[in-house]
C-alpha cells in the first residue's frame, strides 16, 4: 500500500478493503481528506465519507478550506481566523 497515493490509499480504505474496523467509531475527525486530490477524487471521496457517516450515524468534525464541501455536506459551519471563531451557523442550507 505505500505506493498508492494519498487519494487511493483514501478510496482503498473507504470501500471496506482494509483491516480497519468501523463498527466502534463514536467521532470521526477529517482533517483535510480532500486536500490535494484532484477535483473528480475529491467528490468521489466526499460522497464515500457522506455515506459512511449517514450509515454508522457518526459525529463528525471536518476540518476543510473547501466552503462548498463545508456547506453541502455540514450542519453547522464554524469558521476560524488566527485561532478566533468569527462565523458560528448552525443548520445551514445550500443556496
Amino acid at each position: 500500500m505505500a505506493s498508492l497515493t494519498k487519494g487511493l490509499f483514501s478510496i482503498y480504505i473507504w470501500e471496506g478493503k482494509s483491516p480497519t474496523q468501523t463498527e466502534n467509531i463514536v467521532l470521526l475527525i477529517l482533517d483535510e481528506h480532500t486536500a490535494s486530490l484532484d477535483p473528480k477524487t475529491s467528490e468521489t471521496i466526499m460522497e464515500l465519507t457522506d455515506k459512511l457517516i449517514q450509515e454508522k450515524g457518526l459525529t463528525t468534525l471536518m476540518v476543510t478550506h473547501n466552503l462548498r464541501y463545508a456547506v453541502e455536506y455540514g450542519n453547522r459551519l464554524l469558521m476560524m481566523n488566527k485561532g478566533e471563531a468569527v462565523i458560528d451557523a448552525q443548520d445551514i442550507e445550500e443556496g
